[in-house]
């Protein structure tokens, strides 16, 4: 049953929530004023008491073969019911997460009616089933039970609704009127507090029903869905309201806006050669500046000596926030970055830190142009595009006017980003709806990632996977864990024009080992382009992150490039590199190195593809057997993978299940998955059964 919107906050309660409309649904829930009257405390004459008692012991076992007979039938009603009911709402939690308030509202509401028909069998409106609630606890709690079910999917129905609101006019607010968008959200904290308050509601009333045997897919539904989330609300929670401290604060907060060129790519994304400073007090923006990365690395204002990566040392004799996204865990380069530029001069005198890093690459600053249209910038004779934005960009730094001794060859995003902005503000509700949720498909994507230095902020950011961060293996993990991630040093803009293939083989021991082959096929589409940086040969580092303690046995189609040797007297180390570089070794037979990051025995080796040439890198590896390993049906073996921002990869994974076994998803011994264009993180997970044909 599909519930019009119009229907999906229908209520009916003893005490109202304001500013919410019952009215005109009211017929559609249990009246608890129509409730049975008090009894007088006056003396009964003996014979009126004891016919009083017989009516009451007549009631109860009547009304209880009645409710009996129906809950009878209950059981099998819910189970459609509880399927209905749970993937609606695993839906609208997933929907709110992305921001989708639409999808969220339309699968609430088909909830709500899955709901209704659960209260109607329960036959909650009639006055047997009153009378019976004031006597008898269970049928009270089944009458609780479904009203505050109610109560907790209405309250799911406004934070939609709320959500839609900031989609469509937070911009706004949050640029022009601070005080509207600090309301929104304590709004919205005051929101998910009363829905955290009948989650636990709930959770105690279905715990006191859990004995019932006619109630046990209401119980198993409280159980695995909706409680499931009282985890993720207290995070929320928590968020909302350390984000509306910071935002409050009279002080302005720093927000470091990182602009990756994934032209160029770096380990977290692409090379940081512009950056934002996002100042936010008393719940609005304050400014936007925008700069040239080198500049606060210029020696005039960066006097530290660091040492910079081993592969960075061919092009480079110190290392600064330029090349500081060089992990591929974005929280540590975002960190990195931020550290340094807190210690060059320009941020150091005047004492500005950053709150956290906002990471946006050029395919959503091509959402961004796509939705404020043509800008026009009379000082450059441009109109910036969609089609054109990147490739007039990349000419006017690399050659345009402002390409000369003590100018700022970036000035020209300065110039542009006020009237990206001032349009965007001007866009109507509808078209600002569709930008947020593009937006969202970016963060997907992989192509926005969000972390902040405040643990609490830090802790949702992780939860919703939007932080960029890699996958730490649980303890206990059985499967395969994969990453390839490349660095462009000294390739100029190639990968613009670079597509990416990757693709794994992974032969699963019954030892609970592997073994696994990794190509990594890499395209070079730009013969034909005009600029020289496109053209460039493709000089990338291939880091491919696996399992710990994982050995490679086999790697061929590398380039073998000369070692670098450089003194470093008096430089020193950024420490999370330094923990990194100090487990590095050469493989003389491989020519490559292995090195230990982010919990991963990471293999990296140079690939060079030259223009209209295709060039694939393949290598073997094995993972050591589990210890005191029992390989049973029903195991479940999981292969995961983390995507580079930016790169232009698609996946395929062969994985074979253990000698005598098959997988249960296939129904054969191989499961392949492939993906044109895979999300930031795969988890595919696959179930051991016997092979019954041997």
């Amino acid at each position: 049953m599909k519930v019009p919107k119009k229907n999906i906050e229908a209520v009916l309660v003893d005490v109202k929530r304001p500013g919410f409309n019952y009215a005109h649904v009211s017929h559609r829930f249990v009246d608890l004023r129509r409730a049975l009257a008090r009894r007088a405390h006056a003396s009964l004459p003996p014979l009126v008491a004891r016919a009083a008692g017989i009516a009451v012991i007549i009631l109860i076992l009547t009304g209880g073969g009645i409710l009996a007979a129906r809950f009878s039938t209950l059981r099998g009603e819910l189970k459609d019911k509880k399927e209905r009911v749970a993937k609606n709402l695993i839906s609208s939690v997933d929907a709110i997460k992305s921001f989708d308030a639409a999808r969220a509202q339309e699968s609430l509401g088909e909830s709500l009616g899955a709901l209704h028909e659960i209260r109607d069998s329960f036959g909650t409106e009639g006055a047997l089933f009153r009378g019976l609630a004031s006597i008898v606890p269970v049928v009270r709690d089944a009458g609780a039970l479904v009203t505050d079910l109610t109560f907790f999917n209405v309250d799911m129905v406004h934070l939609a609704e709320l959500m839609g609101t900031l989609k469509s006019s937070g911009m706004k607010e949050f640029m022009h009127d601070g005080g509207a968008f600090l309301a929104r959200f304590a709004e919205l904290g005051k929101l998910v507090a009363s829905i955290r308050v009948r989650g636990d509601t709930l959770r105690d009333t279905t715990a006191r029903l859990g004995n019932i045997r006619q109630f046990e897919e209401l119980e198993a539904l409280m159980r695995d869905y909706y409680l499931s989330y009282s985890g993720e609300l207290n995070n929320l929670q928590e968020f909302l309201d350390q984000l509306a401290a910071i935002f409050a604060m009279e002080e302005p907060q720093n927000m470091l806006v990182m602009f990756h060129n994934d032209s160029e790519l770096r380990p977290a994304g692409g090379f940081l050669g512009s950056y934002g400073v996002l100042s936010v007090a008393r719940g609005a923006m304050q400014e936007l500046m925008v700069g040239d990365i080198y500049w606060p690395d210029h020696e005039m204002n960066f006097e530290e000596k660091l040492i910079p990566p081993y592969p960075l040392q061919r092009v480079t004799t110190d290392w600064g926030a330029r090349d500081a996204n060089w992990f591929f865990d974005f929280p540590t380069s975002a960190e990195a970055v931020m550290s340094l530029l807190e210690r060059s001069k320009i941020y150091r005198e005047p004492k500005t830190t950053f709150i956290g890093a906002i990471a946006v690459n050029t395919r959503v600053l091509q959402t961004l142009i796509e939705a404020a249209g043509p800008i026009e910038l009379p000082d450059y004779d441009l109109t910036i595009t969609p089609d054109n934005f990147l490739a007039e960009l990349q000419r006017e730094v690399e050659t345009g006017k402002d390409k000369k001794v003590g100018e700022n060859p970036k000035r020209i995003l300065s110039a542009l980003a006020p009237l990206l902005l001032a349009r965007l503000e001007s866009l109507s509700a509808e078209a600002m709806q569709g930008l947020m949720e593009r937006l969202g498909e970016h963060m997907k994507n992989k192509d926005i990632m969000v972390t902040a230095r405040n643990e609490k902020l830090q802790n949702v950011l992780h939860e919703y996977a939007i932080d960029g961060s890699v996958y730490a293996l649980p303890d206990g993990f059985w499967g395969s864990y994969l990453a390839v991630v490349g660095a462009n040093v000294a390739g100029g803009k190639s990968d613009a024009v670079v597509t990416q293939e990757i693709e794994t083989w992974i032969d699963v021991g019954t030892n609970g080992g592997s073994v696994s082959d990794v190509s990594v096929r890499r395209t070079h589409e730009g013969a034909e382009e005009k600029a020289e940086w496109y053209r460039a040969d493709n000089k990338s580092y291939v880091q491919i992150f696996l399992n710990p303690e994982t050995d490679m046995f086999f790697m061929k189609g590398n380039d073998a490039r000369d070692a670098v040797h450089r003194e470093y007297g008096d430089y020193e180390w950024y420490e999370p590199l330094r923990e990194v570089e100090e487990t590095r070794s050469y493989l003389r037979d491989y020519a490559a190195w292995e090195t230990k990051e982010a919990g991963k025995s990471v293999f990296g080796t140079w690939l060079i593809t030259k223009a209209g040439t295709t060039e694939e890198l393949s290598a073997r590896f094995s993972t050591p057997a589990v210890s005191n390993f029992i390989l049973t049906t029903g195991k479940q073996f999981r292969f995961v993978f983390d995507r580079q921002s930016g790169a232009h990869t698609s996946l395929k994974a062969v994985i074979g299940a253990p000698v005598g076994y098959i997988w249960k998803e296939s129904g054969t011994p191989v499961y392949t998955f492939t993906a044109k264009n895979p999300a930031k993180r795969e988890i595919v997970a696959l179930t051991l059964a016997k092979d019954e044909t041997k």
